[in-house]
């Protein structure tokens, strides 16, 4: 299981790195989102739009998020990882 560590989201620069993992508002719009787990980084923008990703609020996003390196599944919400 990947350690998660609790980390506000929302949009405007990170002037130091964040805990991770973090989600935050990427230039384009879309979502920046990045877990650590077992010596890999998952690093992702996530689409957004109709078919894509969404804020639900200011530090949520839905729908779920599944680690490509570990397989663990989980939401973001209120600027925390959440295990689903």
């Amino acid at each position: 299981m990947c350690p998660v560590q609790p980390q506000p989201a929302g949009g405007g620069q990170v002037s130091t790195p964040p805990s991770l993992p973090y989600a935050s508002r990427a230039d384009s719009g879309d979502i920046e989102f990045v877990h650590q787990c077992e010596g890999y980084t998952d690093t992702r923008v996530l689409p957004t739009g109709p078919d894509g990703w969404t804020w639900t609020d200011e530090n949520s996003i839905h729908p779920s998020i599944h680690c490509l390196g570990c397989g663990t599944h989980g939401h973001w919400t209120a600027g925390r990882w959440v295990p689903a």
